[in-house]
């Protein structure tokens, strides 16, 4: 059975998150200052965020694993990233946020080309919406550990 759950951040996240956005003034700092939060608060090894440009989901930001800085891509296709297509597509269709303790066990996205390869333990996928329309998309995973996420 797939699990989707609304997710709502730990008051200290948001704090710190309004911090950062009350201290940025250039986009692309905040965007890393964010993406440094969420990633910490969120217990991540790893994570992206896809912003919704003309009607495609383009990847702004991402941290790799093993890698200490985040990385602006700023317009590189959902479809030329190194991402669960699937998994994403599913939140942009229907808005929800999901997590699964061991991805690559869930029968729903064994198809996809990243979880087949990459065999993620933990992920997290969460829509980012403004004014009830979907923004964007923040995707996040952790491979050392299974249910590293919880709603």
């Amino acid at each position: 059975m797939l699990q989707c759950f609304r997710i709502l951040p730990p008051s200290g996240s948001v704090v710190k998150a309004s911090q950062a956005i009350s201290g940025e003034i250039q986009l692309d700092q905040l965007l890393k200052k964010l993406m440094n939060i969420v990633i910490e608060n969120a217990g991540a090894e790893s994570g992206s965020l896809l912003i919704k440009r003309e009607g495609d989901l383009v990847v702004e930001a991402e941290k790799i694993k093993d890698d200490e800085e985040i990385k602006l891509l700023h317009l590189v296709s959902l479809d030329d990233a190194d991402l669960p297509a699937l998994i994403i597509n599913f939140v942009v269709r229907t808005m929800e946020s999901v997590f699964f303790d061991n991805a690559s066990e869930k029968d729903f996205f064994s198809t996809d080309t990243y979880i087949k390869s990459k065999r993620p333990k933990s992920v997290l996928c969460i829509p980012v919406i403004h004014q009830n329309k979907l923004v964007g998309v923040l995707y996040a995973e952790n491979n050392f550990v299974t249910g590293a996420f919880t709603h």
